[in-house]
């Protein structure tokens, strides 16, 4: 009965017609239709884990056992597997589980830069505040190189807090959820 009827009813009805046989027809619609393509895809799936294991479908090579559509009686030979990718798929996922996960949360939004310059900016000029404060004192011990210092330790140890959250988020997910 699934998979027969892949038509989906009619949506745009008033809700008085929308009765018990037109929500059945619609239930039956969406299954039929996602299985349909799970098959396909399961389908698929499985040819390539066939392949992965020497397993060959000759249909898939046709084109090269039968040229030009006919099975040739003296064809001078016949498909072999030489289990070449095998060997590298397996030695991947080996080297997959022992590799370990370093993520690195980082922000590429647009307002990224602003964001940076407007930090640096407000450090920049809190350093210049501090500067005139201590003229203001008569402060002898006035750093003039002060700004400069400040912008360049900010370069050095800026860090976009939306990326600080990000990362923490990620190794509490790690962490946790044990991946």
């Amino acid at each position: 009965m699934y998979g027969s009827n892949h038509q989906i009813p009619q949506q745009r009805l008033p809700l008085s017609r929308k009765n018990k046989k037109w929500r059945e027809q619609c239930v039956e619609a969406f299954i039929g239709i996602s299985r349909f393509g799970l098959s396909e895809r399961k389908s698929f799936l499985k040819s390539l884990y066939d392949y992965y294991n020497g397993v060959i479908d000759e249909t898939d090579y046709k084109h090269v056992l039968k040229p030009y559509g006919k099975r040739r009686e003296n064809f001078p030979s016949k498909l072999k597997n030489y289990p070449i990718i095998k060997p590298i798929i397996d030695l991947l996922a080996g080297e997959k589980s022992k590799r370990p996960i370093n993520f690195t949360v980082t922000v590429k939004n647009g307002d990224a830069i602003s964001k940076k310059e407007e930090e640096k900016k407000k450090k920049v000029m809190s350093a210049m505040l501090k500067i005139f404060a201590q003229e203001l004192e008569g402060s002898d011990k006035t750093d003039t190189g002060l700004p400069q210092k400040v912008a360049e330790q900010f370069e050095m140890s800026y860090v976009d807090r939306r990326a600080v959250q990000g990362q923490n988020a990620l190794n509490y997910i790690m962490q946790n959820e044990e991946i």
